[in-house]
């Protein structure tokens, strides 16, 4: 089975693609027809989407992101590799898509995430509801540093975005 996207695809960069080669990264991307959104924005359909660059290695820019998505019109939907990008966005933007933790990737009992700084554990993994935000980080189906994964297992979203109940 493939995945079927109507209104496409698009990716942003984190901070292993950053840190290899995030060009060579891009380019593959491309040639299957997934375009990079860094600090900028696109429309597909209904739903504008915003791609920050990633926050660890300094390639987030909030202001341009917000500008680029301000020119487009639509339900705004903000992708980015760093759960803790709701932080400086304003309270408009009330659904934010985000990966990085691996769900602590090794978490132990009684102790939690083993390398995940307790600052950083409110986006760790899951639906995480800020105020009239909510933010859908995942856990990724890989590893980082380690290849391994404890009390962490890999996950994968399916996000259905449509109008807001009332």
């Amino acid at each position: 089975m493939r995945l079927k996207a109507p209104l496409g695809t698009v990716a942003v960069l984190g901070n292993h693609d950053y840190n290899t080669d995030p060009q060579a990264v891009t380019n593959a991307l491309a040639r299957i027809g997934i375009p990079v959104l860094q600090n900028t924005a696109t429309q597909r359909g209904p739903i504008v989407i915003g791609g920050l660059g990633d926050f660890d290695t300094d390639h987030a820019n909030v202001p341009t992101t917000i500008a680029a998505m301000a020119k487009l019109h639509g339900a705004h939907v903000v992708l980015t590799h760093s759960p803790d990008a709701p932080t400086p966005f304003p309270g408009t933007f009330r659904l934010l898509l985000a990966g990085h933790l691996h769900c602590g990737q090794i978490v132990l009992p009684l102790l939690g995430p083993v390398s995940v700084p307790v600052a950083r554990r409110r986006y760790l993994c899951g639906v995480v509801h800020d105020g009239n935000r909510t933010v859908v980080v995942s856990g990724g189906l890989g590893t980082s540093n380690a290849p391994l994964r404890v009390h962490a297992p890999p996950d994968l979203w399916l996000v259905t975005v449509g109008p807001a109940k009332r």
